[in-house]
């Protein structure tokens, strides 16, 4: 004899919305760095040929390991658009990166009620 199949449970509670993800038009993400064969300089000296760069660093893990990545910050929009135009899935050492627009998580915390 076959059971009864009762509906789960349905929560009354409102679903929050997550903030729409903003992209920075200055910062970029690098990816798909071999660290063993690239710099920090490397990759500074290889962007800035592009513009002014406010930052450019690797990107470490909050354990100290390092992700395959760099962020690179112009310090203005139309230099990071040139960049992204000049080397996004371009060859660098034998490895094809990518460079793309970072997420812009300025104010994030206070938009999701974060600390």
């Amino acid at each position: 004899m076959a059971k009864e199949l009762k509906p789960k449970k349905v929560l009354d509670k409102p679903r929050q919305e997550k903030p729409a993800l903003r992209f920075s038009q200055t910062r970029l993400k690098v990816r798909n760095i071999d660290k063993s064969i690239v710099t920090n300089d490397d990759i500074r000296e290889l962007f800035l040929k592009m513009g002014e760069l406010v930052m450019c660093r690797f990107d470490y893990s909050d354990f100290g390991m390092f992700l395959g990545s760099a962020t690179v910050q112009y310090k203005n929009a139309a230099d990071a658009k040139k960049a992204i135009e000049e080397y996004h899935e371009g060859e660098l050492d034998g490895k094809v990166i990518t460079v793309e627009y970072d997420i812009d998580n300025t104010g994030v915390a206070a938009q999701t009620g974060g600390n």
